[in-house]
């Protein structure tokens, strides 16, 4: 299903919905909350798609239980600031190598007097500080802040740069030797308040975890108050806890405020907690996402306290930053929004997203009069000229922000998720995204975790609050990076940007863009900069940098939003050499005092040097995150109750019913026994790997057949009732696999299951687009048990595959055997044979209609393309395509490659390196869920191949008939 752009007029009504509720007193406003879709992070209700939730990937608040009071704890009360302390206690928990402390900081309204114009609020922000692994006592310390906006910045320590992986039970954790505390120690702070286990006040409530957004009024967290004395029961997806007050009024509502807060933070933590006592005083700051806006506003911000402080005109303690950095950050709309287009139509994995209108379309939107980049550059006027503190207390400034935040991310960054059912976050998964997993929340919510850390309120993660007021406030695009950057660098701050290429999200092109237009000292020489290869411990690099001096771009292959996720090595490496001050590349040159001019070598782009895209993971659907990790199917057999959880983790959909006839014993070429013996053990086992379910008219139920060698012969113990044709044998010696496939019906079409197919195939070890590239048509449906069979070749080169379609009435289907070896067969005898099967079935099919059988019969595909079925036209075949693709998007700019490029790293081909003209009623508990559910794709999608020109277009997401 094709999804189209939501008009103007959709976002502009979305807007003054976001205003009404803005103006609306805190009572009514308590539990706001925009819908998310299922697996996109799309908003349909309010028909808020691209805009609303463009940075959020996980939604879901968590939450185990009540927690207990948290005990072990140590208070610090500041002097002279009265309720301004510091609550703390030593922690064992995923670190094992160094000393960690959790707490928090608190500081009462009057602590934050400029920042909180409307109802005054107190806050406890959470932190999680890890010692470095070596030398402790003189290393520097780096800040963490997650994105989102709104996301918790220990989720992020969990999946990549903090001492230790959450395991799939969570409930476990494993050590990161990668950490970015190995060599620096690291502050992780849950920001803004309300995120994380940061708070206003807590409040006993509920939470009901199906929650989708609807109405936008609510949160799905409702206080206990609420019920007049009469709470409902807990079950599996509608639980108790105790969380931050739900009121947008009481959080940051801009980046800039968000820093503010933090300074205060830095003005309590640092002179104050005990445990900090380095000898280097250096401080850098870090992020991911949307801490490109957090990370260059925070530090500029602090620089720019820093000279107050020196000149005598505030009182204070310096915070000397030292190195600040990013993965995958959204930084400065104006340079990189036009960039987002040339992603999804030209990138460096061959994949086009969008078609060439598309894209030219969304080109214009950007740079048209009135466009994206004009009201952009508007809202920033007026915000200069009426709100320059970024208070959003101007309703002209936000008005302005907000409408171009909804314009841009619609009509610009939106094309991808209109044409695509690929993830924002992953240009390589489909959606739902199932990485990062959620295993992180279910950690962080057990009581255990909570009592360990000295927390007393439920870990929420991106509270929609903070992102709703961020966004209709336009902060993504009233917040100006490029402006900040420049002001860093030229103070002598090192500038470090990461980006995974496979991200559509922030996309690394649009961000290679922007460092090429700082305006800064250093600025002509990073220019004229090449890239590198980042050498590491591993044999093929997976990645480039270029640098000159204090900045440095590096582009990580095979990476997604989360880069440190994917490519953790490479990630701590770069940072690691950052903050020790060498080169980015090899780490053994210096790049301050007399090394200041370090520059990079090689091609002027990294665009030449081209991937292929992966295989998609399977879904992942968890209880702490179902608006993003859950299938449509999933998400309804949580409602219904009939879905399987363990570890918090609804269990894959594989139901099988297995057909207990004698499989029959094939007599295969010698060459093949070992493997087919394998494969045939593989099926056998899969009834006690995913135990059967009683059969449901409501709900197909898939069947895993048999196992079967290519032969030229038949099976004399074959059923006489069954019309089963024979596979016509070649001197491929094709392996073949027969799955029937359960589904549904929809109209007068039958909808193939897609998912079970993937999820069987991958439960027996298959590489499934690799080896089951194909796609499946609906056939006509006759009555509810249709069911569908696909049959795959597998050749030699485990390349090629074939689908054969087939309707049935409703008995039992036996593969045949083959009797003796393939041999080979001349085009013309397969032609013969092709045409003898295809006259075998119908003869077989109307011997059992006048009989008055009900049978299934299979279509075997054969070696040579199959006769079309009878009242279906067969699309012409599409000719090979000859000589060099012709290069899509914008024009290329070298031919160079990156000097030492290995085949298997994704060989240099002709560059086609992109150039950019400068830019200018409260729910009642749901049933507790308690077993499997059959999982049905409610419409066809082929498997994505890795160079496919139109995109795939399952509907997996959540829809507004759910």
């Amino acid at each position: 299903m094709v999804r189209q752009l939501p008009s103007l007029a959709a976002y502009t009504g979305a807007h003054k919905a976001a205003k009404e509720i803005k103006h609306t007193s805190a009572l009514e406003i308590g539990k706001f909350r925009i819908r998310r879709d299922l697996s996109s992070g799309a908003h349909r209700t309010m028909k808020l798609k691209f805009a609303l939730l463009f940075f959020t990937s996980l939604l879901t608040l968590s939450v185990a239980k009540l927690p207990e009071d948290a005990t072990g704890i140590t208070t610090k009360r500041i002097d002279g600031q009265p309720g301004v302390s510091i609550t703390y206690k030593e922690t064992t928990i995923c670190e094992t190598r160094a000393k960690a402390w959790a707490g928090y900081v608190h500081m009462p309204s009057w602590h934050l007097s400029e920042i909180q114009t409307a109802d005054p609020y107190n806050v406890s922000m959470f932190f999680w500080y890890f010692e470095a692994r070596n030398s402790p006592s003189n290393a520097t310390t780096g800040i963490y802040l997650a994105g989102g906006p709104g996301a918790p910045s220990i989720s992020d320590l969990a999946s990549g740069t903090g001492s230790c992986y959450i395991k799939a039970d969570s409930n476990s954790t494993e050590d990161n030797p990668w950490s970015w505390n190995n060599d620096m120690n690291m502050l992780y702070i849950d920001q803004p308040v309300s995120t994380g286990y940061s708070y206003t006040e807590r409040i006993h409530s509920t939470l009901d975890m199906l929650f989708l957004g609807n109405p936008a009024t609510e949160t799905g967290i409702t206080p206990f108050e609420a019920y007049g004395g009469s709470v409902p029961p807990e079950n599996i997806t509608f639980l108790h806890g105790t969380f931050s007050k739900q009121n947008p009024d009481k959080t940051v509502n801009s980046t800039l405020s968000a820093a503010k807060t933090l300074w205060h933070f830095s003005q309590v933590w640092f002179p104050h907690f005990a445990a900090y006592n380095t000898t280097d005083k250096r401080v850098g700051i870090w992020g991911n996402s949307y801490g490109g806006f957090y990370v260059p506003t925070t530090s500029s911000y602090t620089m720019q306290q820093n000279t107050k402080i020196r000149q005598g005109a505030l009182n204070g303690t310096i915070i000397p930053i030292d190195a600040v950095g990013w993965t995958n950050g959204c930084v400065d709309m104006l340079y990189q929004g036009e960039w987002f287009p040339e992603q999804a139509y030209n990138n460096t994995y061959d994949l086009q997203v969008i078609t060439k209108d598309a894209y030219e379309e969304a080109l214009h939107n950007f740079t048209k009069p009135g466009g994206c980049r004009d009201q952009i550059t508007e809202c920033r006027r007026l915000g200069n000229l009426y709100d320059p503190d970024h208070l959003n207390t101007n309703s002209k400034v936000t008005d302005a922000c907000a409408e171009a935040t909804l314009y841009c991310f619609g009509h610009v960054m939106g094309a991808y998720e209109a044409a695509s059912n690929r993830s924002n976050f992953d240009m390589a998964h489909l959606k739902p995204d199932p990485f990062p997993p959620s295993y992180a929340n279910g950690f962080f919510n057990q009581a255990w975790v909570q009592q360990e850390l000295g927390v007393s309120v439920n870990y929420t993660s991106s509270l929609l609050a903070n992102n709703v007021l961020l966004y209709a406030t336009g902060d993504p695009v009233r917040t100006s990076g490029v402006n900040m950057l420049q002001y860093l660098l030229d103070s002598g701050v090192k500038v470090v940007m990461m980006y995974g290429d496979r991200d559509y999200r922030c996309p690394w092109n649009g961000a290679e863009r922007l460092s090429l237009q700082l305006q800064w000292s250093g600025g002509d020489a990073f220019r004229s900069a090449g890239y590198e290869r980042v050498q590491t411990s591993r044999c093929a690099s997976k990645g480039v940098v270029r640098q000159h001096g204090n900045l440095s771009f590096a582009r990580i292959f095979d990476a997604g939003h989360d880069a440190q996720g994917y490519q953790s090595e490479i990630v701590s490496q770069l940072v690691s050499r950052a903050v020790a001050g060498k080169d980015l590349a090899t780490g053994r040159h210096a790049t301050t005092g007399h090394g200041a001019n370090y520059t990079t070598h090689g091609p002027s782009s990294s665009f030449a040097i081209k991937n292929k895209l992966p295989e998609p993971p399977a879904f992942e659907c968890s209880l702490w995150n179902v608006p993003s990790s859950c299938t449509r199917k999933q998400y309804e057999a949580l409602v219904a109750g009939t879905a399987k959880v363990k570890d918090y983790m609804v269990v894959p959909f594989l139901s099988y019913t297995f057909n207990h006839h004698t499989l029959p014993q094939p007599q295969q070429p010698a060459t093949y026994t070992t493997l087919s013996l394998i494969y045939t053990t593989l099926f056998l086992l899969l009834p006690l790997l995913y135990p059967s379910l009683p059969p449901n008219p409501q709900t197909p139920i898939t069947l895993l057949k048999s196992l079967a060698m290519a032969s030229t012969t038949t099976d004399a113990n074959t059923p006489k009732t069954g019309a089963v044709k024979r596979w016509d044998g070649n001197a491929e010696r094709d392996l073949c696999l027969a799955i029937i496939m359960g589904g549904s019906t929809d109209g007068d079409k039958f909808r193939p299951d897609w998912n079970t197919t993937h999820s069987a195939m991958t439960a027996l070890g298959y590489d499934f687009t690799k080896d089951a590239m194909s796609y499946v048509s609906p056939l006509p449906a006759n009555d509810e048990k249709t069911k569908q069979c696909i049959i795959i070749r597998y050749s030699q080169r485990w390349s090629k595959t074939i689908m054969k379609e087939f309707k049935s009435r409703h008995s039992d289907v036996d593969l045949a055997s083959p009797a003796s070896s393939p041999t080979k067969m001349t085009p013309t005898k397969r032609k013969k044979a092709a045409a003898a099967a295809s006259a075998a079935t119908t003869t077989s099919d109307e011997a059992a209609s006048d009989s008055g059988a009900v049978e299934e019969t299979v279509v075997a595909a054969a070696a040579t393309p199959p006769a079309t079925p009878k009242g279906r036209k067969r699309a012409p075949a599409k000719p090979k395509a000859t000589g060099p693709p012709k290069p899509r998007g914008r024009k290329p700019k070298s031919a160079a490659t990156v000097k030492g490029e290995e085949e298997e790293d994704g060989e240099p081909t002709p560059a086609k390196a992109a150039v950019e003209k400068p830019a200018t009623a409260k729910k009642g508990p749901v049933t507790n869920a308690k077993s499997e559910d059959d999982e049905k794709a409610p419409e066809d999608q082929p498997s994505p191949s890795k160079k496919a020109k139109v995109e795939p277009q399952e509907d997996t997401e959540m829809t507004d008939d759910v």
